[in-house]
Parts: structure tokens; C-alpha cells; sequence
């Protein structure tokens, strides 16, 4: 299967030309959104950064038999009480994690972000298929 490549000057210019809310802190999703997740705070002045992992898959790609690893925090500060939050992973197709995302931040206002697929703010909303993020060694 070809990936369509995208490179660091082309998200980079896309990010720019985003308009983000005003969020608190923003809340990366692993693994897909770590690196996405510190350039979008860095972006919106040096947020605060949470990382949580939500897994549907295993290492090699298969589904994880048990079910997704739901919402376990794994890094980044304490948030306060309402603190408005940004979500952001790579990709989105079903919803399916920001589901269980919102899920672990009772009481905050959130806007979920990808670089591609469905959210309230998505980067590359054209782009069909499988991407090669510059960030994956594979």
C-alpha cells in the first residue's frame, strides 16, 4: 500500500494557517498524537501538554483482543477545574478515541484536533488514504 508522504515544512505551513481556539492545555493522544500534540502547543504559546494513551491496536497493527487501553494517563501536569482542552491525535476515522478521551476529562470544555480524518479542527481534511508521517521510521 502506498502512504502518501507529508513533510514537516507542509504541516508546519498548515498549522499556521489554523485558527485554534483558546484552550488551557492540550491533551496529546499516544501515539499518533504526541508529535502533533507539542507542535500545536508550541504553536499556541508553550501550552501544557498531557499525554494519554488510548489504544485500539497492538504494536504490528492488529486489533487488541481485549478491547481499546481506555484513557490512562501517562504525563503532564494537573489541570485545573474547566480548563478548556484541546485533544489531538493524528488521525481520526471513527471518533471512536476522542470518545474515550473525552470520557477521562469530566467537566472540560473540549475541541478535538487531527491532522487528518474527522474532528472539529482537521489540517489535512482532503487527503484520502494512508499517510507517511515524517515522524514514523517506517
Amino acid at each position: 500500500m502506498t502512504k502518501r508522504p507529508l513533510h514537516f515544512p507542509e504541516i508546519s505551513a498548515r498549522l499556521d494557517e489554523l485558527h485554534f481556539p483558546e484552550v488551557g492545555a492540550v491533551v496529546a493522544i499516544l501515539r499518533g498524537g504526541r508529535v502533533p500534540g507539542f507542535l500545536v502547543a508550541d504553536r499556541l504559546g508553550g501550552l501544557p501538554v498531557v499525554l494519554l494513551e488510548v489504544r485500539h491496536r497492538e504494536d504490528d497493527n492488529r486489533p487488541r483482543p481485549e478491547g481499546a487501553l481506555a484513557g490512562r494517563r501517562v504525563g503532564g501536569e494537573q489541570l485545573n477545574a474547566g480548563t478548556h482542552l484541546l485533544l489531538v491525535d493524528d488521525v481520526s476515522v471513527t471518533g471512536g478515541t476522542f470518545a474515550i478521551a473525552r470520557n477521562c476529562f469530566p467537566g472540560h470544555p473540549i475541541t478535538t484536533f487531527v491532522l487528518k480524518g474527522q474532528a472539529d479542527l482537521v489540517a489535512f481534511p482532503g487527503i484520502e488514504g494512508c499517510v507517511h508521517w515524517p515522524w514514523n521510521l517506517d
